[in-house]
């Protein structure tokens, strides 16, 4: 719950223009049913297959490029531009993804109060997925751990291609 709220609070900071702030978040399938729930009750709006599709198409142009009509906006305009409604409490839409890279579009970069939400296996898959995200999008930037095992925080800061590595602090503001 705690670092759910982090990332509400830095994602929603500006509407997500922060390019600092968190583009993805990565759930260990142990605690993946959990924290869906947890996030839904925050304002996470977690979008169907077609949504997501819908999203997408408004955020990329066909190039690939993040389109700069949707930097900035409410997650209910970025909704309602792209067809389709959300709740009054929908603060951050989330868009189930597979994998990184150019054919994964909640894998890039995106200025406005959406996140990509990757279920892996275990420690070992997210910190592999991690570093593929970061190497489609961000090598040297910014990674942010919620954790309190000092020991998984200390493999991630050996591994992680950043130059800035949050421990438990939303990214945006930490």
């Amino acid at each position: 719950k705690d670092a759910l709220e982090k990332i509400r609070k830095s994602k929603t900071f500006d509407n997500g223009t922060v390019c600092a702030s968190e583009q993805s978040i990565i759930v260990e399938t142990s605690m993946a049913k959990e924290a869906e729930e947890t996030a839904r009750a925050m304002g996470y709006y977690f979008m169907d297959t077609q949504e997501a599709k819908a999203l997408a198409k408004l955020l990329f142009k066909p190039n690939g490029a993040l389109s700069p009509e949707v930097v900035g906006r409410t997650a209910r305009v970025l909704a309602e531009k792209a067809g389709f409604s959300v709740p009054q409490s929908a603060r951050i839409l989330v868009a189930k993804e597979q994998d990184a890279g150019k054919d994964y579009p909640y894998s890039h970069e995106k200025l406005c109060p959406v996140l990509g939400w990757f279920v892996v296996e275990d420690e070992e898959a997210a910190k592999k997925l991690a570093i593929k995200v970061l190497s489609h999008e961000g090598v040297g930037h910014t990674f942010s751990i919620h954790a309190n095992n000092t020991d998984v925080v200390r493999r991630f800061c050996r591994e992680i291609p950043v130059s800035r590595f949050l421990v438990n602090a939303p990214a945006a503001q930490g």
